[in-house]
């Protein structure tokens, strides 16, 4: 006799997956720096730690 166990597609996922215990750094692409700046501090309550320079564009790290 065969006994055979069945892994649904969540068990298979999760069971390879490391935890996260944390967040060192983001960086995220957005359409207007102003409008998400107000948005990441008013939901997420973040706040801007500093901006790099890049001399072909903009770039702000939160």
């Amino acid at each position: 006799m065969t006994l055979t166990t069945a892994m649904t597609q969540t068990d298979a996922a999760t069971a390879t997956l490391p935890s996260l215990s944390g967040i060192h750094h983001l960086g995220l692409t957005v359409r207007d720096i102003d409008e998400s700046e107000h948005w990441y501090a008013d939901v997420l309550g973040m706040v801007r730690v500093f901006v790099e320079p890049h001399p072909a564009g903009g770039g702000t790290l939160w």
